[in-house]
């Protein structure tokens, strides 16, 4: 579990260009983390999200891949971009010009956020790292 955090938070340090933090591990080049989670829906049975950074020296981008439940089986709608970090915030900026946020939590969860970083009224929904467990 800490070695998950270390690693979410050496990637999102890397990604704006702050040294990692004493006992981190540097990360290679190339790098790929991912996050998933559900999120209620109104007219479906469910969101399922997968979000996937990835990060280079050339550059950070995004894949978020939302696939809504229904009954005929799921319609997944996949967003890519860019991605930075800023304090504590995952800002995700759309190809096609759509802005995203969010709340990287001090054990490794990300919250969503407004677009503009605010925080939820209603908590929110928390995607979960992938390949690690989180109490």
């Amino acid at each position: 579990m800490d070695r998950v955090i270390a690693l979410i938070a050496a990637l999102l340090l890397a990604g704006c260009g702050v040294a990692p933090p004493p006992g981190t591990t540097a990360l290679p080049d190339a790098h790929r983390m991912a996050w998933e989670g559900l999120q209620a829906c109104a007219d479906c049975s469910g969101i399922e999200t997968l979000l996937v950074l990835e990060h280079d020296e050339a550059e950070r981008r995004y894949e978020l891949t939302e696939t809504y439940l229904t009954a005929d089986g799921g319609e997944p709608f996949v967003e890519t971009g860019a991605w930075q970090l800023q304090d504590a915030l995952l800002l995700l900026e759309g190809d096609a010009g759509g802005a995203r946020a969010y709340g990287v939590l001090a054990d490794g969860r990300l919250r969503s956020h407004g677009a503009g970083g605010e925080a939820p009224a209603s908590g929110g929904h928390v995607l979960m790292p992938v390949g690690g467990a989180v109490p």
